[in-house]
């Protein structure tokens, strides 16, 4: 449905037009590779022409920025108009990524058939093919430090690949992310996870992207144990919650001042607290991870509502780190094995048992790790 209000429109919009106007980026991008669309982006040269066409349906019209960024809502479908320029290749010549850097004269817009009428001077149209996302110039992340996050939320959103040049700039340029404001980098946060690719959080800290944005931020083992976490105890709602994902990414007493939430979003927020209690209860175990997950996903809710939760889910809130009863080198001995990741594995699963009351004494703890 959202796709027909969405065509009805541009074909309303192509008839209000008097000078070229034309579609690019990702509905062009969604029509090939077989999405739905709920927006469009629209460039041209007519200021007027994003009010004319609200005015004309009834839409919602808004100003997006100072000068000509116009956007049409209606239906739950959003038409952006942005300024063309004196040339339609010049203007795609600035866009992120080659599978975004096309253009539609917005008269074909309603055809079933795209490709005999898409103006693709940078090649955009093989990266469509090959599933694959690469930069349209090398000044990409300088222009806007912010498509790091963009590139991996493209990633997520299509199952195309991130080519082995575009990984590269991204390694060269993502200390730019430093200066990024908060606001725009939680927006591509909320779109990752809105991708439900938990997958993208994992390779965005394989990157180590988010040492960039903060000091001290999360390196890629302590992310993907997050996550596995997340997993592990089948709560699918929590691992693309956008906090947990900036709590994930990045300190977590840092999370809440970093980022500005909506009321909306503060709500729905505290209406989670309960529910999510015994997962987070499980997760205070993990040592280096457990007090920063707790400040970041709790901060909007205050510690005491978090340890009455708990409580309420059987679990006593603990406020010192959990004291390891075996060492490493004694479950090394005991499963007679050498060092390796899996004795950090073992340990963990022995201060979750710990954690919650299950493993009290030594001999206890001997037991569990010589049965696991």
């Amino acid at each position: 449905m959202s796709e027909k209000i969405l065509i009805e429109g541009l074909k309303k919009i192509n008839n209000f037009k008097s000078s070229p106007c034309y579609l690019v980026g990702g509905y062009i991008r969604n029509r090939l590779t077989g999405r739905n669309n709920t927006d469009a982006d629209i460039v041209t040269n007519e200021e007027s022409l994003a009010e004319k066409f609200a005015s004309e349906t009834g839409a919602d019209y808004f100003t997006l920025k100072d000068g000509f960024f116009r956007r049409v809502l209606k239906s739950g479908v959003s038409w952006d108009f942005t300024p063309l320029g004196k040339d339609i290749n010049k203007n795609l010549a600035r866009r992120d990524f080659r599978c975004d850097a096309f253009a539609l004269d917005i008269k074909y817009a309603g055809e079933k058939d795209l490709l005999p009428h898409i103006l693709d001077p940078l090649k955009g149209l093989d990266d469509i093919r090959k599933k694959m996302i690469s930069s349209v110039s090398e000044s990409i992340f300088r222009d806007d430090p912010v498509r790091v996050l963009r590139a991996f939320r493209l990633a997520a959103g299509t199952g195309f690949s991130i080519s082995r040049a575009l990984k590269e700039l991204i390694k060269r340029d993502r200390h730019l992310l430093a200066a990024s404001k908060g606001e725009r980098l939680w927006e591509e946060i909320k779109k990752i996870t809105d991708c439900s690719s938990v997958n993208s959080l994992i390779e965005i800290s394989r990157f180590y992207i988010t040492e960039a944005m903060l000091n001290g931020a999360r390196e890629f083992e302590e992310v993907n144990e997050i996550i596995k976490r997340a997993k592990l105890f089948n709560d699918e709602k929590l691992s693309c919650d956008p906090v947990f994902a900036a709590a994930a990414l990045w300190r977590g007493p840092d999370v809440p001042s970093r980022f500005k939430f909506s009321s909306e979003e503060e709500k729905a927020f505290r209406a989670y607290t309960a529910k999510s209690a015994n997962v987070f209860a499980c997760w205070l175990s993990a040592q280096r991870s457990a007090e920063r997950i707790f400040k970041a996903r709790y901060a909007l809710t205050g510690s005491s509502e978090y340890k009455k939760a708990l409580e309420r889910h059987g679990y006593k809130l603990r406020t010192s780190v959990v004291q390891p009863l075996l060492s490493g080198e004694e479950i090394m001995k005991i499963k007679k094995i050498k060092s390796s990741p899996r004795v950090g594995a073992l340990k963990k699963r022995m201060l979750k048992e710990q954690f919650l009351g299950k493993l009290e004494t030594k001999k206890q703890a001997l037991k569990f790790i010589s049965k696991i």
